[in-house]
């Protein structure tokens, strides 16, 4: 047992007094481990074959936690766990009962311990910013596979013992050089310390070089805020900071634990959980596959997620940085082959993946540079299309701004654009219906009577009474949609509990895990979650906007917000005013589209209303309804333009029109 915690009094005890009486109790129902750990009393974690325990005790001696069963607390929720006592006053008098007479017994105050001298460490960013200026004079770091990009990033540099001021900044700060070859300094990034790589070492001295703990201190983990990345992406931890660097140049994030020694890592994982799943990336020989496999299952105790791929299968390689000398490329496929396998929820999302439920949802019925919107003249007025900044998109219910950019997105996605899509109102197999029947239609010939609507898309009752014929046009719209466009589509559904913070993580997650920058679309402006709860709707929904427009500007790419309308504008011509509890979007959005019927104006009184009221309803009422997407603000071009379209509701679908052009009326039989 422990020394007994000091209370100073002989006052009744109370939780305050007794909390301190955790670590008797700990050690009382179970056994130390190493490292200063103690075997879980809850989980058994330490009772594996390498006896590696999780559960630790905090340094106030009041509180703790067991990273394998990532339970945690004070004395009275472990007395609680332990012995099934629900009730805090059962958990207390139990406490009481073991502890009790010694928390109200005075006790001796405990000889104060003499203080402890810290260790003076010695600062080298003098010398590791001399060493940066010198880079330029070898080419070391670019026959390792780095680019002058990478070397630039971390501040990589050179020393030359010969070169007489940086030895001497060396000397003054050390005490002598310790290095004595030409090398590259490797500085670890928010620290003043550093590590060398002797290019041509001489005298038998090693490749490696690292500064004495007496003058530089521990040496701390490489890049270890990589493992609380705000986007939650996967880290690859390596034994070399080199190694690290290059899968960083090849488009994963990294953490270098020093070597085979894993106790540093593994500290820094107990004091603070990864936001991360760990990828381990240990070096091919056999010191570094034991390392390897012992991290796992270090890893696996506490309760972390994590992945152990052979990253260097076949290639002959023995660690992260041999790969890139050897073959740059295949570098970054194993790198984002390895990210993509810790993530399979994510491309899951995938509208590919989506539709084999989709199809069988069908079955169990019976029960940033200028992309292009797919629309010509809409593209002519835009410049080209679409490029990086928020555009909004509005109008009143029943126009069809869902359908509207859901077409753009397919299109954009058929020519090999990521498009993520945020349906905050329709789940993923609604809108694939949408897409799928908008091909139905478009395929059809000429024969609308053999296209299919949503409804008749998802029901798998009407299936049983299609012709060959009509089936047949189906199962080819599946197939195009399948091969031609889910590739590069991801729905993500929410129903307001998706807002502009998990929107940026997402988007970000999606770049690192893919290295390709989508489109987004939101569906739709309102039915993001609140960012603040105390706020109001309009303080939110400006917000929202705000934060949207720094996601295209700081991911340099396109968003879509589809956004209602205001009531009072539902029977006159779109104006910025229309937009729905936003002033925002007027100074905010760097383009504003608007769906209108054709031939309304900005009257909203007396026979102007009248007129307009007889539009929106003429509009609503048609198979094919003659319309217009009108350009309200275009920071970089055209504005109070419209492209006239032709919307034909029931099968998803949008055509642009000459200004001229006759709708022809629909004599076709209505399809399901």
């Amino acid at each position: 047992m422990n020394t007994t915690p000091h209370t100073g009094t002989s006052s009744r005890p109370n939780p305050a007094t007794l909390r301190p009486f955790l670590r008797d109790y700990v050690e009382s129902i179970t056994t130390r481990s190493k490292g200063g750990f103690h075997t879980c009393p809850l989980c058994g974690s330490g009772n594996g074959p390498k006896g590696t325990a999780a559960f630790s005790i905090a340094d106030d001696g009041e509180h703790w936690k067991c990273f394998a069963c990532n339970k945690g607390g004070d004395l009275f929720d472990l007395i609680g766990e332990h012995e099934s006592r629900a009730d805090f006053a059962d958990r207390m008098r139990r406490a009481v009962e073991l502890f009790g007479s010694r928390a109200t017994s005075p006790q001796p105050a405990p000889k104060a311990a003499a203080p402890e001298q810290p260790r003076q460490v010695v600062d080298f960013t003098p010398f590791i910013e001399q060493a940066r200026r010198a880079i330029s004079r070898t080419d070391y770091p670019q026959r390792r596979g780095l680019t002058a990009e990478t070397i630039e990033r971390f501040g990589l540099g050179y020393y030359d013992p010969a070169e007489r001021a940086a030895h001497d900044a060396l000397v003054g700060l050390y005490g002598y050089d310790p290095i004595q070859d030409p090398a590259l300094i490797i500085p670890y990034p928010g620290t003043g310390y550093f590590i060398t790589r002797r290019i041509d070492p001489q005298g038998g001295r090693g490749s490696h070089h690292k500064p004495k703990a007496e003058k530089a201190g521990d040496e701390p983990l490489f890049n270890i805020e990589a493992l609380y990345n705000p986007a939650g992406a996967p880290v690859f931890i390596t034994e070399a900071p080199l190694d690290a660097i290059s899968i960083m140049q090849a488009g994963g994030l990294a953490v270098a634990a020093s070597g085979t020694n894993r106790r540093r890592l593994l500290k820094a994982l107990d004091k603070r959980a990864p936001s991360c799943t760990i990828i381990i990336a240990g070096d091919q020989d056999e010191q570094g596959q034991v390392a390897a496999a012992e991290l796992a299952a270090d890893l696996k105790e506490r309760g972390i997620k994590h992945t152990r791929p052979d990253l260097f299968n076949g290639t002959g390689a023995k660690d992260a940085n041999d790969l890139l000398q050897r073959d740059p490329a295949g570098l970054t496929l194993a790198i984002r082959a390895a990210i993509h396998n810790t993530a399979p929820e994510h491309f899951a999302s995938n509208a590919a993946a989506r539709l084999r439920g989709f199809l069988h949802g069908i079955t169990e019925s019976v029960n940033t540079p200028c992309i292009p919107t797919g629309f010509p003249k809409l593209d002519e007025l835009l410049d080209g299309g679409l490029y990086e900044g928020l555009y909004a998109i509005g109008a009143v219910s029943s126009m069809g701004k869902t359908t509207f950019a859901l077409q753009v997105a397919d299109y954009m996605a058929k020519a090999g654009q990521d498009v993520l899509f945020f349906s905050l109102e329709m789940s993923a197999n609604e809108i694939i219906a949408k897409s799928i029947s908008r091909l139905t239609f478009e395929h059809c010939g000429g024969y609308s009577g053999l296209a299919k609507t949503s409804r008749g898309i998802t029901s798998g009752k009407r299936h049983q009474g299609y012709s060959t014929e009509e089936m047949n046009l189906l199962k080819r719209a599946i197939h195009l949609y399948e091969e031609s466009y889910a590739p590069r589509l991801y729905f993500i559904e929410g129903v307001g509990d998706i807002g502009v913070t998990q929107i940026r993580a997402t988007v970000e997650k999606h770049i690192t895990l893919t290295g390709r920058k989508p489109v987004v679309v939101i569906d739709y402006l309102q039915a993001l979650a609140p960012y603040n709860e105390r706020a109001t709707d309009k303080q939110n929904i400006d917000k929202g906007i705000l934060e949207l427009k720094r996601i295209s500007r700081d991911e340099k790419i396109p968003v879509i917000a589809i956004s209602s309308f205001n009531r009072a504008n539902y029977h006159g011509a779109a104006g910025l005013e229309a937009f729905k509890e936003s002033g925002a979007i007027e100074y905010t959005a760097d383009v504003v589209l608007a769906i209108q019927p054709e031939g309304v104006n900005h009257g909203s009184e007396g026979k102007d209303k009248k007129e307009n009221k007889k539009a929106m309803h003429d509009y609503k009422s048609k198979e094919e309804r003659r319309g217009e997407v009108v350009i309200l603000k275009n920071r970089n071009g055209a504005t109070n333009k419209a492209v006239t379209v032709a919307y034909k509701a029931m099968f998803n679908h949008f055509r642009e029109l000459d200004s001229k052009e006759y709708i022809e009326p629909d004599n076709e039989p209505t399809p399901f």
